[in-house]
């Protein structure tokens, strides 16, 4: 019998839910409720901050919808950006006034909780561990620029630090 680690699983789980929200949100789209399709695609990101289709999908959602902030908000990870990402991104960095710690702490939001568990700080490590070097690099430019800003490394930030510098 093979076992899988918890990264194999989590990747699979991501891998097995991801046809089906989007199959879900293709639906709502055609109906033209994409309020409905907005909130899908954020529940699944609750569990998966970090997918980066799901991420470009409702970032696009957002942008038709007219709403710059969230858009760029949830484009902010995308590798090459086209200019309507890049007006977006620059939109939601003027929402938190172009702060490197408020616009971090925003991205990272779906990583945080007020008093986790042993398991929660497990799952969001491994989390962690699931990203991209893309986001991984730019997550590490708004640290260094947060640190240089406001002098401090805020608690929230450690962890992130910890578990990416393996």
């Amino acid at each position: 019998m093979t076992y899988m680690t918890f990264e194999e699983t989590w990747k699979r789980i991501l891998n097995e839910e991801q046809p089906i929200i989007l199959t879900k949100v293709s639906i709502a789209e055609k109906e033209e409720d994409f309020r409905k399709a907005i909130k899908i695609l954020e529940g699944f990101l609750q569990r998966h901050p970090y997918a980066n289709d799901i991420n470009k999908h409702l970032g696009q959602l957002y942008f038709d919808q007219g709403d710059l902030k969230n858009a760029g908000r949830r484009w902010y990870f995308v590798n090459s950006k086209n200019e309507n990402q890049l007006k977006s991104i620059m939109e939601f960095e003027k929402m938190y006034g172009y702060d490197p710690l408020l616009i971090l702490k925003k991205l990272m939001q779906g990583l945080q909780a007020g008093h986790m568990s042993f398991s929660d700080i497990f799952e969001r490590n491994y989390k962690l561990q699931l990203l991209d070097k893309y986001t991984i690099s730019e997550l590490n430019r708004l640290i260094k620029l947060t640190i240089e800003k406001h002098k401090i490394v805020p608690h929230f930030i450690k962890d992130f630090i910890e578990v990416t510098k393996n």
